[in-house]
């Protein structure tokens, strides 16, 4: 049964919770220089391999932790497979929570609900807190995936996404010439070009290609062109005046 206490008696509890119980782990076993890049519940440093493994029982939805024996930092995880990858790195320990075992007490099994910290305390009353960690406040942005740090956090951002907090799309630093626009598609970004333009970029505008004005010279009139002829072409006379100007245009 699941007993709620005032915040004083609650302290007096927690202060006298035998710490040494709660470290009698054992049944399984690490594997070394293992990495898993899963969702990580909490991390925080400053312990040993079997208080990450305690840690990771009074959490509800954890089921399996990392261990770094160089840096004793522990990141409580959250498996779900196959959705989530190992990879080798030296001084790293992973274990899943499957195996392990510890003597029965208030949280053996875990009567908390997700997102609450279970603290077994004197009498055998469990005590479910609520926990805060860094990915709390949604801090990445275009659908970023947050995953906790020791005392931080980092974005893992979508395909074409950058940035400390995945604010950087397809199109940032993107410019498209003659009041383009730059639109994503996907993980990656097109311009969409004024009608008659067009390019990587926009940057080739109606006259583009253009090579038909003969004596004359290509000048953009909305989304088309029309060719103008110089003040005089050939004789100077009015025969020939402008002559591509009435033969030359689109």
């Amino acid at each position: 049964m699941l007993v709620k206490f005032s915040e004083f008696f609650i302290s007096l509890l927690i202060i006298n919770t035998s710490e040494g119980i709660r470290l009698n782990i054992t049944g399984n076993s690490f594997t070394k220089n293992k990495y898993s890049d899963s969702q990580v519940i909490l991390a925080y440093n400053n312990v040993g391999p079997l208080m990450c493994i305690s840690d990771c029982m009074l959490y509800k939805e954890c089921n399996a932790v990392n261990f770094n024996r160089h840096k004793l930092e522990c990141e409580l995880l959250t498996v779900s497979y196959p959705g989530d990858n190992s990879v080798h790195m030296d001084g790293a320990y992973f274990t899943e929570l499957g195996g392990w075992k510890k003597d029965k007490d208030g949280c053996t099994p875990n009567p908390c609900e997700v997102g609450q910290k279970c603290i077994p305390a004197m009498y055998n009353h469990p005590i479910c807190l609520e926990f805060d960690t860094p990915c709390d406040v949604n801090p990445c942005l275009n659908n970023g995936v947050c995953r906790n740090k020791v005392n931080d956090y980092r974005c893992i951002c979508p395909d074409g996404y950058s940035g400390d907090h995945c604010e950087k799309t397809p199109c940032t630093n993107v410019n498209c010439n003659y009041g383009g626009s730059c639109v994503i598609d996907g993980s990656t970004w097109r311009c969409q070009c004024p009608a008659g333009y067009h390019g990587t970029y926009c940057e080739r505008d109606p006259c583009y290609g253009v090579s038909s004005c003969n004596n004359g010279y290509c000048v953009v009139q909305g989304s088309t062109y029309i060719c103008q002829c110089h003040s005089c072409w050939g004789n100077h006379n009015w025969y020939s005046l402008c002559t591509c100007k009435y033969f030359m245009q689109p």
